[in-house]
């Protein structure tokens, strides 16, 4: 199985659990890498019934004490007791340790407040890279496109930049519509940050707002309205999911102010 496949399946896992959402994002990733979605899935399901077992697994007690195995001639000297291999992973629930420094730090934070060190997230990074190529194969496709229709072919011949330009922003905008993005904090603070800077990217003027879908220029205003409508989604859900959290939706909610709308 591909190693990429692997990690985002142990990043999935980090919390004991999976979602819906996690499992057809590690089935999409590995369709995209050529590899067997059902097979993956098995391997996803394997290693969330190992994690089930090991915590039902009980400790033993007082009353019930381990066996002691009494060395004998025969059988050599006892065993030596060695420690469990500590788990690599540093995150437990909403709390991470600093790999760079050891220190404490909420999970929702990308830096380090200790040293600086910056939490990569590799289920995230390829979560934004497969956002992104979307977005380009889209304005790619969109280009490639004959203009039809009276009104379009008409445009094409007075201004083809124009033409192109609208074509490219509604192509884009149909995919951030239609992108799914996990209930995760870190999901959540990346998108949100990104489509506030994206919508605050595309300036209209007064005239271009007045005009609206009916203007010169709506094409502009249908991916800056397609850009504030992840982040409002983003929003609510964070509220939503994170009711008891108020420092991360304060900070989910100063982004959303940021946006130019």
């Amino acid at each position: 199985m591909n190693p990429e496949i692997e990690k985002l399946i142990d990043f999935a896992l980090a919390d004991g659990a999976i979602s819906d959402k996690e499992r057809e994002i590690i089935r999409k990733k590995a369709e995209k890498l050529g590899e067997d979605p059902d097979e993956a899935e098995m391997i996803l399901d394997a290693k969330l019934a190992m994690k089930g077992n090991q915590a039902t697994t009980p400790p033993p007690t007082a009353s019930n004490p381990p066996p002691i195995s009494t060395p004998t001639a025969a059988s050599g000297p006892p065993p030596i007791n060695v420690p469990p291999a500590r788990s690599t992973s540093n995150k437990a629930g909403n709390i991470q340790t600093c790999p760079a420094c050891g220190a404490t730090v909420n999970a929702m934070e990308l830096n380090c407040s200790e040293c600086g060190h910056e939490f990569r997230n590799t289920g995230l990074s390829n979560l934004m890279e497969d956002f992104i190529e979307k977005l380009d194969r889209a304005q790619s496709n969109a280009v490639q496109e004959k203009s039809t229709g009276l009104l379009g072919k008409f445009m094409s011949m007075i201004d083809g930049e124009t033409e192109n330009e609208r074509k490219i922003y509604n192509a884009k905008a149909n995919i951030i519509k239609n992108f799914p993005i996990p209930t995760n904090k870190e999901y959540f603070v990346q998108f949100m940050t990104y489509s506030v800077a994206q919508a605050n990217g595309i300036p209209l003027s007064k005239m271009d707002k007045i005009a609206g879908t009916s203007g010169t220029y709506a094409h502009k205003l249908v991916l800056k309205n397609a850009w504030i409508s992840m982040a409002d989604s983003i929003q609510s859900k964070a509220q939503f999911i994170n009711k008891g959290d108020e420092k991360f939706i304060s900070k989910i909610n100063t982004l959303s102010k940021q946006i130019d709308r």
